[in-house]
């Protein structure tokens, strides 16, 4: 049996499990966030970048088409901004020069509105508002994710 002090600290004050007061997710996927990912990264144009909440597409794909992939349109170059810009202008498309996908998960909306509510990115009317919004179509919806295309600019005033 391997028994060792760590520097004073007796081995009854050490824990392999996270504090159930710790508020950070934890390393688990569902099986809709892979098929999500899947459908994306077979169905997007390669072209446009995704954008994000929080939970990054590109680990997915390093799931499904492994570490040495070259598919540099799967990574994210920026986040969503907070409360998808509702409190600046009526639209998200507004607020890009350039079109791009967003992939949500439901991880994310339930962090952000549950979890994480004091942080106060993101709530549900903000989600609510994001279905309704003209400048942004729907592109996917297993439960698990949504992939939507967003319209920038110019394109969400016709």
């Amino acid at each position: 049996m391997y028994s060792h002090n760590f520097d004073g600290i007796d081995d009854q004050h050490i824990s392999l499990y996270d504090s159930p007061y710790v508020k950070r997710p934890n390393i688990q996927i569902t099986q809709m966030n892979m098929y999500g990912a899947e459908w994306f990264i077979d169905h997007k144009d390669t072209k446009l970048k995704p954008i994000e909440i929080m939970t990054p597409v590109y680990r997915f794909a390093n799931a499904i088409l492994g570490t040495n992939n070259n598919r540099t349109d799967i990574r994210s170059t920026s986040k969503i901004p907070d409360h998808f810009n509702y409190t600046v202008n009526n639209k998200l498309g507004k607020s890009y020069i350039k079109d791009y996908y967003a992939v949500i998960t439901e991880f994310d909306k339930q962090m952000y509105d549950t979890v994480w509510k004091d942080v106060g990115r993101f709530n549900k009317e903000d989600f609510e508002k994001l279905e309704t919004d003209s400048s942004v179509d729907k592109l996917y919806s297993n439960g698990g994710d949504i992939v939507w295309y967003i319209h920038a600019n110019l394109k969400a005033e016709l």
